[in-house]
């Protein structure tokens, strides 16, 4: 996460769930907003860190292992040899918040439809979503948020 920290909207921590083709992953999730600029650290077992990503904009930038790759917003990332998925990283900002990327209106029991994603917040507090879904065809994300740090 930046040093810059101060100047974050908010901070949000917890578990991410990834199924795709016949695979699933769980890591644990750091996410940095500070406007329109998004800073999430992906973390395995240990806290060893799998991947950065800043999306600032238009830019999105990820980091792994491998190296450092660049993407626009309206790029399509391979995630396998199958799976083929674009991810819009500014409108996800709002969707992990519990709102939806047009009005920021809360997304209700229904759920919210942006392009091939449904977004559901099956459960919630007073501080906002503890449990949010995100479901691509062929993809089920589930993201369990453990805190969230406001300024």
């Amino acid at each position: 996460i930046p040093a810059d920290d101060e100047k974050a909207t908010w901070r949000m921590s917890g578990k991410l769930s990834v199924r795709a083709a016949g695979q699933s992953q769980v890591m644990n999730i750091e996410w940095l907003q500070q406007g329109e600029r998004s800073a999430i650290e992906l973390f395995g077992p240990f806290r060893l860190k799998l991947a950065k990503i800043v999306a600032d904009g238009d830019e999105i930038t990820v980091r792994t292992r491998q190296g450092e790759f660049h993407y626009s917003e309206d790029s399509r990332l391979d995630l396998t040899e199958n799976i083929e998925i674009q991810l819009p990283w500014q409108a996800m900002a709002h969707w992990v918040r519990g709102k939806n990327d047009v009005d920021a209106e809360e997304i209700g029991e229904g759920g919210y439809q942006f392009g091939n994603w449904f977004v559901q917040v099956p459960e919630r507090d007073n501080e906002g979503p503890k449990l949010v879904t995100l479901n691509y065809p062929d993809i089920d994300v589930k993201l369990k948020i453990v805190s969230w740090i406001f300024n």
